[in-house]
């Protein structure tokens, strides 16, 4: 027997094996109390982490910034506008 990953697949989660764990731990005690197997389930979740699109898109306004203001690929800003760009980052 043997297993690969297919690029791409997608496996919903199954609601009713979550609940049951929370719901009745001790029946999973040969699962989660040995480090080997913790130590795979991390794996897999880190997994699952970084198959995710690195990136987000959340678009912000930044008051008197325009495509025109732009020379040679760079743009100066005002002290309020930089600071309106680092407060959205935080």
């Amino acid at each position: 027997m043997c297993a690969k990953i297919i690029e791409g697949s997608y496996c919903e989660i199954n609601r009713q094996l979550v609940d049951d764990i929370k719901l009745n731990p001790s029946k999973y005690t040969g699962l989660f109390d040995q480090i080997p197997n913790l130590k795979i389930l991390s794996y897999l979740t880190d997994c699952n982490k970084l198959d995710a699109t690195p990136y987000s898109c959340d678009y912000r306004l930044v008051y008197y910034l325009d495509g025109d203001r732009f020379e040679n690929g760079s743009c100066s800003l005002t002290d309020e506008q930089f600071a309106e760009i680092v407060k959205a980052f935080q």
